[in-house]
């Protein structure tokens, strides 16, 4: 006698399991949802509501009504499949058509009905570890289902038209939007009291529907037949009997099924209805209005294009139903829509912002074979390649709310070209090739118009090809190419025939696990590994970093915008490390960022820096995440300390056990790292390392089914990055430094290479060598730096910035000083101002060293303020009254500033802090000017002499790289400054200079200074009139 299997789940112990379920935190949550379905009124069908106590089981007639086979093939089929959608999508949509189109001709206008909706209730996923496969028992579950036509037209519907497509759009998302199938409504409604209370005044819906499935001999277990078990003829008719006293629960119930007839299966409906409401007429209308409007759902389905996706097809992003039909018009071919990772993100970023210039991430990859290849099968090969993998058939558009996206789009062609050059001599065909190769280097993809890859075939000879496998880096990483190539090789070996390889997961399961990840503990991982990081490590020369794509000329030329060369390490060096990394339990890719580090730090003069690395991001977690193809690496900062007294083993330890640490963080995004850190940018250079595994054995019988060989391969791909350190392991190690041309010239990083080759030689020859006695210097360049380089000794004058300025007085009293649209000052006339504006200054509590803030306009009453205070013995600081006030606030707090001197109008948008307004136009003030002293200032006045030594200004840094800093230079600083810019510009007594900057911007003092302290003539205009094609202030234009 069989044994049977066991009841894993009782209906004891899921009864339980509901009742602790109906009270919980989660499932009470879903009242608001189940309020609103029952809430919303809906009108009456027939001649009254339901009665209890008068309808009941009695009461009830009952009709039936059969589909053609023709209907009901299509209703569980092509419509299912067109919308990617269950049977009940189009049942329940055609109902609520026919119920719309039955309260329409009885002059009732409204697009939804309630309906009661049946499920089986065996929902195992609401109590954790269920499983009701064996249990035996009634689980039944009843659930309200508000099914909204939503406009839709109703005539053009029940024809087939387009109408159509969009209420079974709309019913389809109407009941995923449902949680757990509706199980939680009779939870909520009968198992917990509370929630009881408010949904037990309210109807579940006047029409009850129930599918019940397909009933057919052909579901008839295989250790059954042909023992005489067949399905007895009218079973159809067989229904359960409810006692006649029972009330009815809806005023029309329909239960339908399919079943097995000589023209094939067709769908069954029996219709019960409630005599003292519904007449029989009514409900045979209703019953036919329903078969017509499914039939035009079979219609509709049958036309080209019918169909699509809804949102809830593509749960990794948010969007509207409106833009996923905008987006079908233009890919009919749309299958899926994912969102990007945070590395494509970027690599978006950067193409879009390339354009026609160079693009850093345009793969070129050339396959080298061997053997004869036939095109077409290549082709048919690429083609199947193709077809395997979703993502290399995507297109990256924008969302409803901008963001970009990435569509998966089925039945793409694969761009494919076929070039013989076998006829052609050697050196001809040589540079035949060459001109492929520069000519599809410079052929840019559209990122909106899939696929993002192409292949070139070029036959060298009869045994001899290569093809060319160009791609954007957006889809693909490095890992991602051997495996290509050995799915391109069977499937040459197939005739394109995908069914010869294993099956493989697709990209989507790796964004769906990223989706899931915790990212709020990601943040955190990241927030303490760069606890009290205020500044990035920036090595490049200049600011053309961060948009090194776009302004390069040289660039627009293809590959001519990167260049390669190699660091030198002999093979001995190579196997040293390699020993040493072994022994400290690091890897090689450790040893090549902790030397980056050292000789970062020595660049740049900092013991705290940070460089980019490649992770490959792919997490164990997901399965067989090794053999997935797509863009899985993720670029992540790297921090690295190296005071001097470190030893290299210190630091690859440290490094080691931090990025430990950082594991399981490493799917966070570059730019919200960036963004949580409040830096814009953190570093500009890169250490990558190439080390995925390669399936040789797998590649050599790809080969071997393919009758061709693959015999290597040579590709060329960059990064926006200015400088890149490459490491690679196989055979040795290897280590090459990638640079844009734009930004570094070949000489300067081969010397950077020589360097790292310096500190790579110390550490293998002693690890435990402290960092800060390597010399990175070569041989004379000390001496250079020391002596030839740091011989800049010039004379200086032992002056204050007002003893220079008097000078200048002294000696052209009556030149023109200061220039602006309301007056003109001379030397002389500047120089009295500002007396006695500093000694109203002085009786307000300025005096040496004392910060007094000014905001003021562009105009001679700065002028004279910035002078004031240096006369009165002040440091000055400038403050740009256009500067938000939160930097404002900052500015005037962290300087200890004690006065602000401002006029009516800027003092207005001041922030309100502790620090007093002095208002210079005030009468009070005006009048206290006109009663003082414009005779040169004495150091008694002062109480102490003016000091060279002293602090002359007090600037802010921008803050774009972390919070502002202020800088307070000296008398002397100044007077360097301007010594060099004088003599460096050719500036002299005729000359005239405009006051470009913002007063808060050093440059700005170095405007005034320049022409103030060599007798020029400094001319000063509203920022509106320095804007291009603005009128220059009129008195400017004459003069130099």
């Amino acid at each position: 006698m069989p044994e049977l299997a066991p009841v894993v789940t009782s209906v004891r112990r899921w009864t339980h399991a509901l009742q602790d379920e109906a009270v919980s935190a989660e499932r009470v949550a879903e009242l608001p949802l189940w309020r609103g379905m029952v809430e919303t009124a809906d009108p009456v069908i027939g001649s009254r509501p339901l009665d209890p106590a008068v309808d009941v089981t009695s009461t009830a007639e009952y009709l039936s009504v059969r589909l053609p086979a023709r209907v009901t093939e299509a209703l569980l089929t092509s419509v299912p499949t067109a919308f990617r959608g269950q049977v009940n999508d189009g049942l329940l949509a055609g109902l609520a058509l026919a119920v719309a189109k039955w309260r329409q001709k009885r002059g009732v206008s409204e697009s939804s009905a309630l309906i009661r909706l049946e499920g089986h209730g065996r929902e195992e996923a609401v109590v954790p570890g269920a499983d009701l496969s064996r249990t035996v028992g009634w689980f039944t579950s009843m659930f309200p289902v508000r099914l909204d036509t939503n406009g839709a037209a109703l005539d053009e519907a029940f024809a087939g038209g387009p109408a159509a497509g969009k209420v079974v759009k709309a019913v389809k998302e109407q009941l995923l939007a449902i949680p757990d199938k509706g199980i939680g409504y009779g939870l909520l409604r009968y198992l917990n009291p509370e929630t009881a209370a408010v949904l037990q005044g309210h109807a579940a819906g006047q029409i009850a529907f129930n599918y019940l499935g397909r009933f057919s001999a052909a579901d008839m277990p295989e250790n059954l037949r042909g023992l005489g078990w067949n399905e007895a003829p009218g079973v159809d008719d067989l229904v359960a009997a409810p006692d006649a006293d029972m009330p009815l629960m809806s005023t029309l119930e329909i239960n339908a099924h399919v079943g097995d007839t000589e023209d094939g299966p067709c769908l069954n409906a029996r219709l019960g209805f409630a005599t003292g409401v519904l007449s029989r007429e009514d409900v045979q209308e209703l019953a036919d209005l329903w078969c017509a409007a499914l039939e035009g759902l079979a219609r509709h389905v049958a036309q080209p294009g019918a169909g699509g996706l809804t949102p809830s097809d593509v749960p990794l992003v948010s969007v509207d139903q409106r833009k996923l039909e905008v987006w079908e018009k233009k890919y009919p071919g749309l299958a899926d829509v994912w969102p990007l990772t945070s590395l494509q993100s970027g690599l978006l970023f950067h193409a879009l912002f390339a354009d026609t210039a160079y693009d850093a991430y345009h793969m070129q990859l050339v396959f080298h074979l061997t053997g004869p290849v036939e095109p077409e099968r290549m082709r048919a090969a690429g083609q199947a390649v193709l077809d395997r993998y979703a993502n290399l058939r995507t297109a990256f558009v924008s969302d409803t709310a901008g963001e970009r996206v990435q569509l998966v789009v089925d039945d793409v062609r694969l761009p494919w070209q076929h070039t013989d050059l076998s006829d052609l001599s050697e050196e001809e065909r040589e540079a035949a090739y060459e001109r492929i190769l520069a000519e599809d280097d410079r052929t840019h993809f559209d990122l909106e118009k899939p696929p993002l890859v192409r292949m070139t075939l070029v036959t060298m000879g009869p045994d001899r090809a290569e093809l060319v496998f160009t791609a954007h880096h957006v889809l693909l990483d490095g890992w991602s190419l051997p495996l290509l190539m050995q799915d391109l090789l069977r499937l040459y070996g197939s005739d394109g025939d995908a069914s010869v390889l294993p099956r493989t997961r697709g990209y989507r399961d790796f964004l769906t696990w990223l989706a899931q990840q915790d990212h709020d503990a990601a943040a955190r991982a990241w927030a303490d590994e760069l606890d009290g990081l205020d500044e990035p490590t920036l090595l490049c020369p200049d600011d053309t970093a961060e948009h090194a794509d776009a302004e390069d000329s040289e660039a627009s030329e293809g590959s001519e915008g990167i260049g390669q060369l190699e660091v030198p390490l002999s093979v001995q060096t190579s196997r040293e490390l390699e020993r040493q990394a072994a022994e400290l339990g690091v890897t090689l890719s450790t040893v090549v960022q902790a030397a980056w580090a050292v000789l970062l730090g020595r660049l740049t003069g900092r013991q705290d820096v940070v460089f980019g690395t490649t992770v490959s991001g792919r997490p164990p977690a997901v399965t067989d995440v090794d053999t997935m193809v797509g863009l899985f690496i993720n670029t992540l900062p790297v921090r690295v300390t190296c005071a001097p007294g470190d030893s290299f083993a210190q630091i690859l330890t440290r490094l080691r056990d931090r990025q430990a640490v950082l594991l399981d963080h490493h799917h966070y995004g570059l730019a919200q790292i960036q963004h949580d850190t409040g830096l814009s940018t953190l570093f500009d250079t890169m250490v990558g390392f190439q080390s995925y595994p390669i399936d040789r054995v797998g590649l050599t019988e790809a080969n071997t089914t393919a009758g061709i060989a693959f015999t290597g391969i040579t590709s060329l791909s960059g990064t926006h990055y200015p400088l890149g350190v490459i490491g690679s392991s196989e055979p040795r190690l290897r280590v090459a430094m990638q640079y844009q041309r734009h930004t570094f010239d070949h000489a300067a990083v081969e010397t950077i290479a020589d360097r790292l080759a310096h500190i790579l030689r110390s550490l293998a020859a002693d690890p435990d060598l402290a960092v800060g006695t390597i010399e990175v210097l070569a041989p004379g360049e000390r001496e250079r730096l020391i002596g030839e380089f740091n011989d800049t000794a010039a004379p200086l004058p032992e002056a204050t910035i007002p003893e220079l300025f008097a000078h200048r007085v002294a000696t052209a009293p009556d030149a023109v000083a200061v220039v602006d649209d309301d007056e003109t000052l001379t030397y002389r006339e500047l120089d009295v101002r500002s007396n006695r504006l500093a000694r109203v200054l002085l009786r307000r509590g300025v005096g040496p060293e004392s910060v007094v803030a000014a905001a003021l306009p562009r105009s001679a009453a700065m002028v004279v303020a910035w002078l004031a205070v240096l006369k009165a013995g002040g440091a000055h600081l400038p403050v740009d009254p256009g500067y938000p006030d939160e930097r404002i606030t900052y500015m005037l707090t962290d300087s200890g500033a004690g006065l602000v001197l401002a006029d009516a109008t800027t003092a207005a948008g001041l922030p309100e802090t502790s620090v007093p307004v002095f208002r210079l136009d005030d009468p009070q003030v005006a009048e206290a000017l006109t009663g003082s002293d414009g005779a040169a200032l004495t150091d008694a006045e002062r109480g102490r002499p003016l000091s060279v030594a002293g602090t002359a200004y007090v600037i802010y840094t921008s803050g774009s790289t972390g919070r502002p800093k202020g800088v307070a230079v000296t008398h002397t600083g100044v007077a360097s400054m301007v010594d060099a810019h004088v003599g460096g510009l050719a500036i002299t007594p005729d000359s005239r200079v405009l006051q470009l900057a913002s007063p808060s911007f050093d440059v700005s003092v170095c405007e005034l200074c320049m022409s103030l302290l060599s007798g020029a003539a400094l001319i000063l205009a509203d920022v509106e009139r320095l804007a291009p094609g603005a009128p220059w202030p009129r008195r400017s234009t004459s003069g130099r």
